[in-house]
């Protein structure tokens, strides 16, 4: 029998503190109740990778002046293969396909359709936002001193707006997404403390995972933020709160008992971030995305270790 994805069994027994949780495989399908989530928890998990967004602004807004396009761009391949990597060896484990017996159910299949191919149609009108132009729409006569082109080539333009940050507050925003989804190892008795209940987001791989790209990401997007609309350090704090937002709306959702429903908002958070690595990986996969690859793939593997 296949157990269920996303620990649905990790609310079954009351159990002591620092105990472990029974094997799914060992518990039957009328023992299974309805996942319960902890708030603080996930707040705490948000928490981390915030920080990591915090750290980059600190690290981008002085280094912005010896940073050229190349480097950046380095910078974006790295991230985007981090993702990728995430979604390659963390996430797909957890999309819900199987019932409570182990069968597949078709309407869990269905609803993770749903969530897929709405979070692609987010994307899609996100990066329609992204600022990038098209070789027609730049002006003949500036291709004469080749101003354009070098524009075209470093991916920068002149009309950077508002909106060009959209694709990157999404991308922040489904990190609090599928980590309101991450498995609870452990269930603490009622009573614990905050503290007590916030520390496992500190030993969360998944958690440091999404943090290590999160600075790294917001390195590298600095050159895309439009300083005329407000202050650089006013987009990384939207950054940050968009996180606390998706772990806050996953909150709610996890709360609603409707297995379809969890489904396809998992479904959404996860095909968001492998999008969001796909974008960032424009250049194929160069040396730069593999080596984000690699590091996601040797934190999962130190991480699982541990564990």
């Amino acid at each position: 029998m296949r157990p269920p994805p996303h620990g649905d069994t990790e609310d079954i027994l009351a159990a002591q503190e620092g105990e472990s949780l029974p094997s799914p495989k060992n518990l039957l399908p009328r023992q299974r109740l309805p996942p319960r989530i902890d708030a603080i928890l996930v707040m705490a998990k948000c928490l981390v990778p915030a920080m990591f967004v915090v750290i980059s602004a600190v690290v981008a807004i002085p280094l912005n002046s010896f940073l050229g396009p190349q480097s950046r761009s380095c910078l974006e391949q790295i991230a985007g293969g981090a993702l990728i990597g995430t979604f390659a060896f963390e996430l797909t484990k957890g999309y819900m396909l199987h019932d409570h017996n182990g069968a597949v159910d078709y309407k869990l299949v269905a609803c993770t359709l749903v969530g897929t191919v709405f979070s692609g149609q987010i994307q899609t009108a996100a990066q329609g936002f992204w600022p990038y132009v098209a070789v027609e729409d730049l002006d003949e006569p500036a291709f004469e001193d080749g101003k354009d082109e070098d524009e075209l080539d470093s991916g920068q333009v002149d009309s950077i707006t508002f909106g060009d940050s959209v694709p990157f507050a999404l991308a922040f925003f489904v990190d609090g997404v599928v980590l309101g989804y991450e498995t609870q190892r452990r269930i603490l008795p009622i009573g614990s403390s905050v503290w007590e209940r916030a520390r496992p987001a500190l030993t969360s791989t998944l958690t440091y995972v999404v943090s290590i790209d999160n600075a790294i990401e917001g390195i590298g997007l600095y050159q895309k933020l439009d300083e005329d609309t407000m202050p650089t350090w006013v987009y990384y704090m939207l950054f940050v709160s968009v996180i606390f937002l998706g772990g806050l709306l996953t909150i709610a959702v996890r709360l609603i008992a409707s297995d379809g429903l969890q489904a396809a908002w998992f479904a959404f958070g996860a095909f968001s971030i492998l999008d969001g690595g796909l974008e960032l990986s424009r250049e194929g996969m160069t040396t730069w995305v593999l080596l984000g690859f690699l590091i996601v793939w040797a934190i999962l593997l130190l991480g699982a270790n541990q564990e």
